[in-house]
């Protein structure tokens, strides 16, 4: 081969690998995941507002400026537990109002419970928004201590819900804890899928919760790869610590006369009181007939505010009549609608007892209520 041919040859091979395709992989991105599998360190039901602010009773205010009782309240002290905030009540005083972590301000969540300059987050439809001016990512990635985050639009809830991750589970499926979901002030946790859920908590009509609009980060960081079980039934929801009543596990018995159709002379209306279970029955002058008791499992010698939930309906006994482990004490129930009585403060016996009993006793032809009984622990009697 002459050395002309070769430099012809070359010259053509130089020619066809400047217009060839390039055959190489090329170097992508990597893709997004759509979910992050694990539990959330932080998980649980400790917020220390616990039965503040219920049924829309707007009255008491936590330190990022929140409602107590609302769903952003207690997503606020999930935000302030994830950016490592350790202050914590202790639980048999929960609810504490006045209970302010010293570092508050770590969280950068600030509500409009009262008016400031500060700027604020809105309502809980706009936490989304709120959070990217922040600083923070918010996406359609669910992640264990994220924030579930719902708008008000197709959602069937005007002024939107944030609630927290608890799990992600490997079939994509989440588990999301909060407050308020059934504007009642209540705790509950759903197990939800991209379908949504239909939830019947607290024997409530159906109301169909769709998938979160997206997910803010804030802090969500702390995740424990095992994890419970996937939750069954879907929607669980208890009552707050160290408060008892009909509907959830012991420490509530009725008694006394076996009316046709009734529990010892008490009926049930489904839907109403703290888990949707209350009792109700007709006063009457005289002797009492029927009874409830609610029976705590206290700590021993330890003092403890009593108070008395009075639901909105079937309830109007201006003197009804708890006895509190042998002291009497009445409550007019007129003067409450789904708010809490104070009966008065007293100290558990040696085995951390302390029963309270109501009676039907009362004017003729009047209702009185039997729902929850609170225990919070005080300093002195």
């Amino acid at each position: 081969m002459t050395r002309r041919l070769l430099q012809l040859l070359l010259l053509a091979a130089t020619a066809l690998l400047a217009v060839a395709p390039v055959t190489r992989a090329e170097a992508t991105p990597a893709a997004t995941p759509a979910f992050v599998v694990g539990h959330a360190r932080l998980a649980g039901d400790d917020y220390p507002y616990a039965t503040l602010g219920q049924f829309e009773q707007s009255r008491e205010t936590d330190p990022w400026n929140e409602f107590a009782g609302q769903c952003d309240s207690f997503t606020a002290w999930k935000v302030y537990e994830n950016l490592g905030g350790t202050a914590r009540l202790e639980p048999d005083r929960i609810p504490d109002a006045g209970f302010a972590p010293a570092d508050a301000a770590r969280s950068p969540v600030w509500g409009t419970a009262a008016p400031t300059t500060r700027a604020n987050w809105g309502d809980a439809r706009d936490w989304g928004k709120a959070a990217r001016a922040a600083g923070y990512a918010v996406d359609a990635v669910a992640r264990p201590g994220s924030i579930a985050w719902w708008n008000h639009q197709g959602t069937g809830m005007p002024v939107g819900h944030v609630g927290y991750v608890t799990d992600v589970y490997p079939d994509g499926t989440i588990a999301v804890e909060a407050y308020n979901q059934r504007a009642n002030g209540q705790y509950s946790r759903i197990h939800i899928g991209r379908n949504g859920l239909d939830d019947t908590s607290f024997h409530l009509p159906v109301f169909h919760v769709p998938w979160p609009t997206g997910f803010v980060h804030i802090g969500d960081t702390a995740v424990n790869i095992v994890q419970p079980p996937v939750p069954a039934p879907p929607v669980t929801y208890h009552y707050a610590r160290n408060v008892y009543g009909p509907g959830d596990g012991g420490g509530f018995a009725l008694g006394g006369s076996a009316y046709p159709g009734s529990d010892h002379g008490w009926y049930t209306r489904t839907g109403g009181g703290e888990l949707g279970a209350m009792r109700w029955t007709n006063t009457h002058p005289g002797a009492a007939d029927s009874t409830a008791t609610w029976t705590p499992s206290l700590v021993a010698g330890a003092c403890y505010a009593v108070a008395a939930f009075v639901p909105d309906t079937l309830s109007n006994n201006p003197a009804a009549l708890y006895r509190v482990a042998g002291t009497f004490a009445t409550v007019d129930e007129n003067a409450y609608s789904n708010a809490w009585a104070p009966l008065g403060v007293f100290r558990a016996a040696s085995d951390g007892g302390l029963p309270v009993t109501l009676t039907d006793q009362g004017s003729d032809r009047g209702y009185v209520a039997a729902d929850a009984i609170r225990f919070v622990r005080q300093l002195s009697c």
